[in-house]
């Protein structure tokens, strides 16, 4: 699973206008010398970036763990960690042997 996160710009549009307004995020003069700042300007109407860092924390941990939830397996983590338990105390026992 690849997540991007990133603000919302003449170089990429993951934020969505309606999480701009929900989250009522501060606006900023975009970057005039960007190539793609023409279409982005004709696109919204204006040539405008916001920055994914004025969102909260926990905002933005809450925005992660919804768009993760409906894709994660919460028996296949539980079986990779317990595997990974597994590993590290037999890793410890092979440590404790060489003493």
């Amino acid at each position: 699973m690849l997540l991007c996160l990133a603000d919302i710009d003449a170089s990429g549009e993951d934020i969505e206008r309606e999480q701009v307004e929900a989250f009522d995020l501060p606006p900023s003069s975009g970057t005039v010398g960007d190539s793609r700042s023409a279409a982005f300007a004709l696109r919204h109407g204006q040539l405008v970036q916001v920055e994914l860092e004025a969102l909260a924390p926990e905002i933005l941990a809450g925005l992660v763990r919804d768009a993760v939830a409906p894709l994660w397996d919460t028996s296949r983590s539980e079986a990779v960690r317990r595997a990974e338990d597994a590993d590290r105390r037999r890793l410890g026992e092979l440590l404790d042997a060489l003493d």
